[in-house]
């Protein structure tokens, strides 16, 4: 099975400068998940999609592949879907299983990824595969601060049990794993088309600020 990994990589985070190549633990952050999957050897080769010129020397002594992003792919709204379809289209669809992993993901969740593979390839019917995680705290009881007063979303679960609750979910942003047919057929992540595997809290990190930076940072250590 030909397994390729795309992970974008590009100049302009505003709340934490340079943070995709920002030193982690000794390393810069991109660092660490290119070397799990070239440790798993899940993948066999590895793309690096950026506008940082010199990420050769960033990532020196790594095997890995740095491609160019195109001009409309630079700005804020482009997403992870259309990074990874033009990818696709440009690479003419040429792998069974592509790996898109972001680069601050410090803890990659290898033994997840496998068994992503092993799903896909069983079930033909599924064409991604989505890393999830579940809300620490039921969603139907959150609220709102606006002019120092705090603001139910739901008022009607103000006053139930939080074990009586559903328990929801939300997209962890430790993998994803796509069929050509995704793309082919313009799939939606978040959709019948796909199965999903539930990440366990220690590989759960959103990165999008220098409090959860200097908190991951220090977990891992």
């Amino acid at each position: 099975m030909k397994i390729v990994t795309l992970i974008p990589a590009r100049k302009g985070s505003k709340r934490i400068p340079n943070k995709n190549i920002k030193e982690f633990n000794g390393k810069p952050i991109i660092h660490w998940p290119i070397k799990s999957i070239l440790k798993s050897k899940i993948s066999e080769t590895i793309y690096v999609s950026t506008d940082y010129q010199d990420m050769s020397k960033i990532l020196k002594g790594i095997n890995f592949h740095q491609i160019g992003r195109k001009q409309k792919l630079y700005n804020d709204y482009a997403t992870s879907i259309d990074v990874a379809e033009d990818f696709s289209i440009d690479f003419n669809f040429d792998y069974d299983l592509l790996l898109f992993v972001y680069p601050t993901t410090p803890n990659l969740y290898i033994d997840g990824i496998k068994k992503a593979i092993s799903m896909l390839a069983k079930d033909v019917r599924k064409t991604a595969c989505v890393s999830i995680s579940k809300y620490a705290h039921p969603i139907e009881r959150s609220f709102t601060l606006k002019d120092n007063e705090i603001i139910l979303s739901n008022r009607e679960f103000s006053s139930t049990r939080t074990q009586d609750l559903d328990i929801s979910y939300h997209d962890a942003g430790n993998f994803y794993l796509f069929k050509p047919d995704f793309f082919k057929n313009s799939d939606k992540l978040f959709s019948y088309s796909s199965c999903y595997i539930e990440v366990p809290k220690s590989f759960c990190f959103d990165i999008d600020n220098k409090e959860d930076w200097d908190f991951a940072e220090k977990y891992l250590k």
